[in-house]
């Protein structure tokens, strides 16, 4: 039996005029419990819940896409977790709303646990 896990995107603030999107996953599907673990003033955009390994896929899916794009956090701004932000944006940036499309489509690339762990 699989237990559910959070795929999560969400924004941190950054400054006053800007954010970084984040992808994570999380075993806290109670947002109070979520939304704590996040730096203050987070905010989730869109959640998908599925199984660990299924979460775990669909993350580097859309990292492995984002990097390819050039959407990586440069050295010198580089802080812990920076490996699961996707990007710095203005605050009135409407392409968040793309990628929490984009959740939904990478939870259903990935493959049912039998098949991940022959990879």
């Amino acid at each position: 039996m699989f237990v559910n896990y959070l795929l999560y995107l969400a924004t941190i603030p950054h400054g006053e005029h800007s954010f970084y999107l984040k992808i994570g996953i999380s075993k806290y599907i109670d947002a109070n419990t979520r939304n704590n673990s996040l730096p203050s003033g987070s905010n989730i955009l869109k959640q998908e819940v599925a199984e660990l390994h299924r979460c775990f896929q669909a993350e580097q899916i859309i990292l492995k896409e984002e990097k390819q794009e050039g959407f990586v956090i440069p050295p010198l701004l580089r802080f812990q977790g920076y490996s699961e932000v996707l990007m710095q944006l203005p605050l009135k940036s409407k392409v968040k709303q793309d990628y929490s499309a984009r959740l939904k489509s990478a939870i259903e690339e990935t493959k049912y646990y039998d098949e991940f762990i022959k990879l």
